[in-house]
């Protein structure tokens, strides 16, 4: 069975409710000598998504599929090389310039589309200097009331947010909001984080959330705030590894917890 080297998930949005629901899992796999493979297999939370179809590049919601190149489908939701502002697109993401993995592309752009129905987003990989350590786009930022944009503006680079439930929101009812230090709400957590980001503040002795980056209008919203979470990794951990996330193929490739060493 290959191992899963880079791995990010897929989210539809229900046209309903509005809520994203992790439906896949992309994978850039090693297999047979080959380490630029991809995969893409269903996961559980796919056959609980109420209205949930599967997509027509990936008909079978229990077959495993496999190939040499990206998948049109992702393929299609990255930025042209070509383009003369594909660096200063990089630059937005918070992304070296020389970064060239599309799947690291994919997982921090989200690879939405303005009228999509979709967002990716990253499995969040160990790195000895910090432990746990992924990056997630604000949400929610144009539903707030009223808009917090001049406080957005004026946030520094890896200023600490505080994260605080948010008991009372009708959309996601475990929703977790984020808040500067002078009491502005500036945004939420995005909700495929939300189980772990649990978890890591139970286990861990710091769960923090810093400011990366921030682009300014004509930056779409979505993309406006880019932020840091930073924690342990607790010995055993591995990411996403509730039940709602596990393959519905038997023979998926398969996570392996990192050899942790000072970190965790």
């Amino acid at each position: 069975m290959p191992n899963v080297l880079h791995a990010l998930f897929v989210a539809w949005q229900n046209p309903a409710t509005r809520r994203f629901y992790p439906v896949g899992r992309l994978a850039q796999i090693e297999a047979g000598g080959c380490q630029d493979c991809f995969e893409f297999v269903y996961i559980q939370r796919a056959v609980e998504a109420d209205r949930f179809q599967p997509f027509v590049s990936f008909p079978d919601l229990h077959q495993i599929y496999r190939a040499k190149e990206l998948f049109p489908m992702f393929d299609n939701r990255l930025v042209s090389r070509k383009r003369a502002d594909f660096l200063d697109y990089i630059a937005e993401l918070g992304l070296p310039v020389g970064t060239v993995s599309p799947i690291t592309i994919l997982s921090r752009s989200a690879g939405r589309r303005m009228t999509d129905t979709l967002q990716l987003f990253p499995l969040p990989e160990y790195e000895p200097d910090y432990g746990y350590r992924t990056w997630f786009w604000a949400h929610g930022i144009r539903h707030l009331q009223p808009r917090p944009d001049e406080r957005i503006a004026a946030l520094e680079q890896d200023e600490r947010l505080c994260v605080r439930p948010d008991l009372n929101n009708p959309v996601v009812p475990d929703a977790l909001s984020l808040w500067t230090d002078d009491g502005v709400c500036i945004g939420y957590m995005p909700s495929y984080l939300l189980d772990d980001a649990d978890n890591l503040q139970d286990t861990c002795s710091f769960c923090e959330v810093y400011v990366d980056r921030l682009n300014l209008p004509p930056a779409p919203v979505q993309q406006r705030l880019l932020l840091r979470l930073e924690s342990c990794w607790p010995e055993g951990f591995v990411p996403y590894s509730t039940p709602r996330y596990q393959p519905l193929a038997d023979d998926a490739s398969t996570v392996v917890p990192p050899v942790l060493d000072e970190v965790g």
